[in-house]
């Protein structure tokens, strides 16, 4: 999973179950958008410009154990219908740890996100 566009991507209801990967220089680690799912558990997501990103309708479980390190921005979840349940996952060493935009409703539990420019930002976001 080395310098493509996206380490993974899920759409039009792709539901993959992701454990202990390495998604490295990734311009996205994660990608879901427009009706894709998704477990993701212990991977290790570094050195891209982002982590995980959720679009519009995409609606992953993100479980614990999940390492974003020295990205862009860790999280972000941005666009009408965009969802998403993250849980336990460490976020540091980014610009922007999580960012929540454009009507997403995402639900964040037991999240550490430290060593980070922005910790969390919340842009005209629904909840």
């Amino acid at each position: 999973h080395d310098k493509t566009a996206a380490g993974l991507e899920t759409r039009s209801g792709g539901d993959p179950y992701v454990s202990g990967n390495t998604f490295w220089q990734c311009s996205r680690g994660v990608l879901c958008m427009e009706e894709g799912r998704g477990v993701f558990v212990e991977n290790k997501i570094a050195a891209g410009k982002v982590g995980f990103e959720v679009g519009p309708d995409g609606n992953p479980v993100v479980d614990p154990g999940n390492t974003l390190d020295y990205l862009d921005k860790g999280i972000i979840v941005t666009g009408t219908g965009a969802r998403g349940q993250f849980t336990g996952s460490y976020v540091s060493g980014c610009t922007a740890g999580v960012i929540v935009e454009k009507g997403a409703q995402p639900v964040f539990k037991e999240m550490d996100v430290y060593d980070s420019g922005i910790g969390v930002h919340l842009f005209e976001a629904a909840g």
